[in-house]
């Protein structure tokens, strides 16, 4: 299946039709945002139509979009995931270490917030914490941002072996978007249409 969170360049358009296509995409965001309310009303029968045909005439892009999300994957498996999950488990493992002071420093700052790992020092620094909490923050935030930064890098250089990929999947989308739009088929319609059948994020 597709990982819909490499799409977030492609419309809603598109995304929405990658559920009707060979039945194995997800429309659990777009069900989330048609639960707005909507005083637009349309002819389900007609816009399933619509769909079909677009759908229909989309299928290769589709197709295409599919070969070139496996390869993005691929790639992600042998240069990121690995490196991610480990990070990933470090800073989960340094986060439940220090919750309790963390929550201490938290409820000091009141709406005080910090950007940089410059700003979280600074912070502690001029808290109320006793000199113990202090030395366990400095050296929480210290290591919090090593590994962020690794994890950033990681990120940073996936993106970069993937620019082509995602470059490609970019103009694929403004293809499939053209489709349904010659179909008559827009935002609006769609987030009514979901509206009226009723749809739930599954």
């Amino acid at each position: 299946m597709i990982n819909l969170k490499h799409f977030k360049s492609l419309s809603i358009i598109t995304l929405l039709s990658l559920s009707a296509f060979a039945g194995t995409y997800q429309t659990k965001s777009y069900a989330d945002e048609a639960t707005h309310s909507t005083s637009l009303k349309v002819n389900v029968t007609s816009v399933e139509k619509k769909l079909a045909n677009a759908d229909k005439e989309a299928e290769p892009i589709y197709a295409k979009m599919d070969k070139i999300q496996k390869s993005i994957d691929n790639i992600r498996t042998s240069k990121l995931s690995s490196d991610e999950r480990t990070l990933t488990k470090k800073i989960n493992k340094l986060n439940e270490k220090h919750q309790a002071v963390l929550e201490k420093f938290y409820n000091q700052l009141g709406d005080k917030r910090w950007h940089s790992k410059k700003e979280a020092l600074s912070l502690v620094a001029q808290s109320k914490l006793s000199k113990t909490e202090k030395n366990n923050l400095t050296s929480y935030f210290k290591t919090y941002y090593k590994h962020q930064q690794a994890l950033d890098k990681k990120y940073d250089n996936f993106n970069k072996l993937t620019s082509s990929q995602q470059s490609k999947l970019e103009t694929l989308t403004k293809k499939a978007d053209a489709i349904y739009k010659k179909h008559g088929i827009t935002k609006d319609i769609l987030m009514a249409y979901y509206a009226q059948k009723g749809m739930t994020a599954d």
